[in-house]
C-alpha cells in the first residue's frame, strides 16, 4: 500500500502526534479494510458492525463504527455512533439490540426503556417493519413480566404492522405470538386458530 499520510518535522515535533495518529488512523484503517472484505463477502445481505466491544476504549469504538459504516456496513450496534453519523435507522437496531440483550439478562425495566427509544425512532422514520420488530420484543418482555394483556396487544400491533408492510415472515412470528399469548390467557381455540393462520 501507499502512506495515507506523510508527516514532515522536527523529530521531536513528529514524535509528540505519532500516537494520536496512528491510534486516529491506524485502527480505523484496520476496521475499514475488513469491513470491506466482510461486506464483499455477504454478497448484498446487509452486514452491521459491533465492533464497540474490540476497541481499545471509548474513542476506538467511534472510531471503528465510522469506518465499517463509510466501509459499506449497514449499521452499528453502538448507540452513539448511530447519532453521530445520523443514522436513525441504525440508532433503532442499536436500541433493539440492546433491548434484546437486556432481556436475555432478564433486566427488563432497562430492555423496556431501549424499546421505548427504538419505537419512538420508527415511528418518526414512519417505518413500519422497525415498529413491528419492537411491538414484537416489547411484547416478549411484558409476557416474561407477566403483563400477559399488554403482551397480547403488542403482538397484535406488531401483526397489524407486518401485514401493513407485506411482511409475511413477521406475519407468521407475530401470528404464533399472538396465538402464544392467547393461549397464556386460557383462550386456547383462538390460540390455535392463530397458529394454523400462521
Amino acid at each position: 500500500g501507499e502512506p495515507l499520510l506523510r508527516v514532515e518535522a522536527p523529530l521531536p515535533q513528529a514524535q509528540w502526534v505519532e500516537t494520536i495518529l496512528l491510534a486516529s488512523l491506524g485502527y480505523p484503517t484496520l476496521v475499514a479494510s475488513k469491513a470491506v472484505r466482510v461486506v464483499q463477502a455477504a454478497a448484498g445481505r446487509p452486514v452491521y458492525d459491533f465492533g464497540a466491544r474490540r476497541g481499545h476504549g471509548p474513542h476506538a469504538g467511534l472510531l471503528a463504527a465510522r469506518a465499517a459504516y463509510l466501509a459499506g456496513c449497514a449499521g452499528t450496534s453502538h448507540v452513539e455512533a448511530a447519532i453521530r453519523l445520523g443514522d436513525q435507522d441504525g440508532q433503532g437496531r442499536a436500541y433493539l439490540s440492546r433491548a434484546r440483550a437486556c432481556a436475555l439478562l432478564t433486566a427488563y425495566d432497562d430492555a423496556l426503556l431501549h424499546l421505548a427509544n427504538a419505537l419512538d425512532i420508527y415511528q418518526h422514520l414512519d417505518d413500519p417493519v422497525g415498529q413491528a420488530h419492537t411491538h414484537h420484543a416489547l411484547s416478549w418482555v411484558l409476557e416474561h413480566q407477566g403483563h400477559l394483556g399488554d403482551a397480547l396487544g403488542h403482538s397484535q400491533r406488531a401483526l397489524d404492522l407486518y401485514q401493513r408492510a407485506g411482511h409475511l415472515a413477521g406475519q407468521a412470528r407475530a401470528l404464533n405470538m399472538v396465538g402464544w399469548d392467547h393461549a397464556q390467557l386460557g383462550d386456547h381455540q383462538r390460540a390455535l386458530a392463530c397458529c394454523q393462520q400462521a
